[in-house]
């Protein structure tokens, strides 16, 4: 491999898309319609249905929502490492054209 280029910026910016994502999933209003749903149609088939998957979605979105909220924490860092890395190779470089 002979080297790869990022933007530390593009890193940032699917960081906060992955961040906004992680925070509509948590926020999902989906488990309160199940619950709803329930309420409506005691002693239903449905009603049961929803009321047992209600906490299964629930769980299942507030795992995605961590998980996405750890890549965009993952992704954040990486950018800030990529930074740090191009701003310390760019002042070394800078230092050896200096004239001596």
């Amino acid at each position: 491999m002979t080297g790869v280029e990022v933007d530390p910026e593009v890193l940032r910016s699917y960081a906060t898309k992955v961040s906004d994502a992680s925070t509509s999933v948590s926020q999902s209003g989906l488990p309160s319609t199940l619950d709803e749903i329930a309420t409506c149609m005691p002693g239903s088939s449905t009603s049961y249905s929803a009321s047992t998957a209600a906490p299964v979605v629930r769980g299942a979105l507030r795992s995605l929502g961590l998980f996405y909220y750890s890549l965009s924490t993952a992704v954040t860092n990486s950018a800030g490492e990529f930074q740090g890395t191009d701003d310390e190779i760019a002042g070394k470089l800078r230092r050896v054209a200096e004239p001596k």
